[in-house]
């Protein structure tokens, strides 16, 4: 069953953040978790800042790869707040494409309303290759 989406309901963000990008980094983040819908909880990695924008990032369902926490800590250096989770990790699930295409939705659209409830910031939304089959997903439920 394929899942049909508006075309002005996919988009695409582009980040060209030259300067920043060459820049070292020393932040760690911090663990954060939330109880989704369904009672599980889940641990994501945290990347605080003062801003008005949050980036939901979803993994791609193999991990996340240290070149991506570079990133989370650079937007965060900027005054964009980070939350980047691996959805498969986080529910001890597979790391696998099959596991990605699997996910429902419920725990996007859980961070998306935990994000905005505990700090009131702009959401951005971000993922590459299968992750972001739960990411449409979960914004189609929010919507």
């Amino acid at each position: 069953m394929s899942m049909h989406y508006p075309r002005y309901f996919c988009f695409f963000i582009v980040l060209l953040l030259p300067a920043i990008v060459t820049a070292e980094t020393t932040t760690t983040p911090q663990e954060h978790q939330i109880t989704a819908s369904d009672g599980n909880e889940l641990v994501f990695e945290h990347y605080p800042a003062q801003g008005d924008y949050l980036m939901l990032a979803i993994a791609p369902g193999y991990g996340i790869h240290q070149r991506t926490r570079t990133l989370a800590a650079q937007l965060a250096a900027t005054g964009i707040e980070v939350w980047q989770i691996d959805l498969a990790e986080a529910l001890f699930l597979q790391h696998s494409t099959e596991q990605m295409r699997a996910f429902t939705g419920k725990y996007v659209l859980d961070l998306i309303r935990a994000a905005h409830e505990q700090t009131g910031k702009k959401i951005i939304l971000s993922s590459r290759s299968y992750g972001s089959v739960p990411l449409l997903r979960g914004v189609r439920l929010w919507q």
